[in-house]
């Protein structure tokens, strides 16, 4: 006997973009592409976002468009991708994928 599909995750607006948790998912992400990439870019807010419908008890994933200003201080666009696990003392973070809305340089 089968106990069916598991349940289907959707990603969804994120309804509150100013939720801290948003936000500091999205710092996580420019810090993150920061040491990974020998980057110097800002963190200022996320401006939009997808999240999953459904969390499990140990992570979620966050789709995020987030502002920042780069070395020479132009104001810019990304877009990332960054699971967050719900790890004891803090939660932790890693950076799935990160890239400009347009490509810039």
């Amino acid at each position: 006997m089968s106990c069916g599909p598991g349940p289907v995750i959707v990603e969804l607006p994120i309804e509150d973009i100013n939720r801290p948790d948003v936000q500091e998912a999205g710092r996580h992400a420019i810090l993150e592409h920061n040491t990974k990439e020998n980057d110097n870019l800002t963190f200022i807010h996320v401006v939009n976002g997808l999240a999953p419908s459904f969390v499990t008890g140990v992570s979620t994933y966050y789709i995020l468009v987030i502002k920042a200003t780069t070395a020479n201080g132009t104001l810019w666009t990304y877009v990332a991708n960054i699971t967050k696990y719900f790890t004891i003392p803090s939660p932790s973070y890693h950076l799935n994928s990160f890239s400009d809305v347009i490509p810039y340089k």
